[in-house]
């Protein structure tokens, strides 16, 4: 299991505050309310996971199972929701709080743009088989008309998760690209110098962030968290996090010709 820090600190302050009970992050405060997130799930799936905004007359009317973001002195867009998302299945309590269905949720809810970044991608299954549950959530996303792109680590670079991206960049609405930082100007460092980055941005609007990767393993035999997020000002900072290294020099387009030789990463023998 692996995350970036600024990743791992937001993860962990959001599950803090279901002990503590507040916390802050970006100046904004967490207030805890009571869980019950299979009705908060639904909401997020139909759409109607909605800003305090929209329930700001009545404080009893905040969706049960909320964490709701904002000091009670700012303006109501200081406010937010948060779902906290576990893995394995087989290890959780509350299934409603499974991240690979968290996941598609979050992408189901795209209904304009839809960025996603992952160290790694792939569609196949360790020992054979196939595994397109999130591919095939980006698919339909891109069906939708939703303006996809997505980011993957140059760790890829030469392994069978190349078609599966090729395939998928094929896709109408999709941009799929890798990212490759240069090495260190003091020479080689292993297991470094790549964008360790595991985010999912619909609309601006709402977040997906943990420490998953997109293979099954991370969803059905590996520990994991994440969090998903309602918050426009916290998802448009992710978002402009993604645009920086897709507006970079660093940036690769995956199209159909293209050759992509693998890059070393690990320890040298």
């Amino acid at each position: 299991m692996a995350i970036s820090a600024n990743g791992l600190t937001f993860v962990l302050a959001a599950l803090l505050a279901i002990l503590r009970g507040q916390f802050k992050i970006f100046g904004v405060t967490l207030l805890y309310h009571h869980v019950q997130p299979v009705q908060q799930r639904q909401r997020l799936r139909e759409g109607k996971l909605r800003f305090l905004q929209d329930v700001h007359a009545g404080v009893d009317e905040v969706i049960p199972g909320s964490f709701e973001i904002g000091p009670a002195d700012v303006g109501v867009e200081e406010y937010a929701f948060l779902i906290p998302t576990f893995s394995p299945k087989g290890l959780i309590p509350d299934s409603a709080l499974w991240d690979e269905q968290a996941i598609v949720d979050v992408i189901h809810s795209a209904q304009q743009t839809l960025t996603l970044q992952f160290l790694s991608y792939s569609t196949s299954e360790r020992g054979g088989g196939l595994y397109t549950v999130i591919d095939d959530a980006v698919r339909n996303a891109a069906k939708r008309g939703v303006k996809v792109k997505m980011i993957v680590s140059d760790w890829e670079k030469g392994s069978r998760s190349v078609q599966a991206l090729k395939d998928l960049s094929s896709f109408a609405n999709i941009e799929v690209a890798f990212t490759s930082i240069p090495e260190w100007s003091g020479g080689y460092i292993p297991f470094a110098r790549v964008e360790h980055c595991k985010f999912i941005v619909a609309d601006s609007k709402t977040f997906w962030l943990g420490s998953s990767n997109c293979e099954k393993s991370y969803y059905y035999s590996a520990r994991n968290l994440g969090v998903v997020c309602s918050n426009a000002n916290l998802a448009t900072t992710l978002a402009r996090i993604f645009l920086k290294s897709w507006n970079s020099p660093y940036k690769e387009l995956i199209t159909q010709t293209g050759e992509y030789e693998s890059r070393e990463h690990g320890e040298k023998r």
